[in-house]
């Protein structure tokens, strides 16, 4: 895996001494080991990264390994979700009185990859057209890692408002914009879009760090794992996954 990645750390230095006056974040396989040893390949697309999270100081990695080895996951909303989310898809289970220490579940969260549309440290809400010029920007780097890392799943994190973005990459995946499978699975408020192709499967969620979803419906942590854990479950269900 080591070799196959060093294209994408070579376009980062690139791009960064291209862009001089921007602070880029190189983001992707967290633990090329782990991922590359997973039975589910699951990478993560979020919007964009922010100053306020210590970005500037450390590695998306660097942080995420920090966090998990101080027992702090279940302190991020974010990677709390996506810890217990990896640790469903990853080790097959579903049946929880109460979601497991997100510490715990974060061994599964490393071995999968997550990537933001926009590689440019920002504020914490950007606005929409902030998020699409640096998706257009960063779009060939993007398009290098899909192709690199061959996610079985890929977790589309975007608000409807960025369809644009989740057409183009499931068009690159597939040949066509974004077509839904099964229903969408929705779970007291949180709402997961299924495609209808596999290799990869997209899953379209809400941001993880989301506390508010259809009809204004506050969003839980068992909410948001569970709908995607049985939005995963239906694709595999209507042989999409076949």
């Amino acid at each position: 895996m080591n070799n196959d990645v060093n294209p994408i750390k070579t376009m980062f230095d690139e791009l960064q001494i291209q862009n001089p006056d921007v602070n880029i974040m190189h983001d992707g396989i967290l633990d090329e080991q782990k991922y590359k040893n997973a039975k589910i390949k699951i990478l993560w697309i979020l919007k964009q990264e922010y100053y306020d999270s210590g970005a500037l100081e450390n590695t998306y990695v660097d942080r995420i390994k920090k966090c998990v080895s101080d027992e702090k996951v279940a302190s991020s909303s974010t990677w709390r979700r996506m810890s217990y989310v990896s640790y469903g898809l990853l080790s097959g289970k579903r049946e929880f009185n109460t979601l497991p220490d997100a510490n715990i579940c974060a061994d599964n969260f490393l071995e999968t990859a997550v990537i933001e549309v926009n590689k440019e440290l920002g504020n914490s809400n950007s606005p929409d057209q902030v998020i699409l010029d640096g998706f257009n920007r960063y779009k060939d780097l993007i398009i290098l890692q899909l192709g690199t890392y061959k996610p079985d799943v890929i977790i589309v994190c975007l608000p409807n408002s960025l369809r644009s973005i989740v057409d183009f990459l499931y068009n690159k995946c597939h040949g066509s914009d974004f077509i839904n499978g099964p229903k969408n699975i929705y779970i007291e408020g949180a709402d997961v879009g299924i495609g209808k192709d596999h290799k990869p499967l997209f899953l379209w969620a809400y941001h993880p760090q989301a506390t508010k979803g259809c009809n204004s419906e506050g969003i839980s942590d068992d909410s948001y794992t569970m709908s995607l854990l049985q939005a995963y479950d239906n694709a595999s269900q209507n042989n999409i996954l076949a």
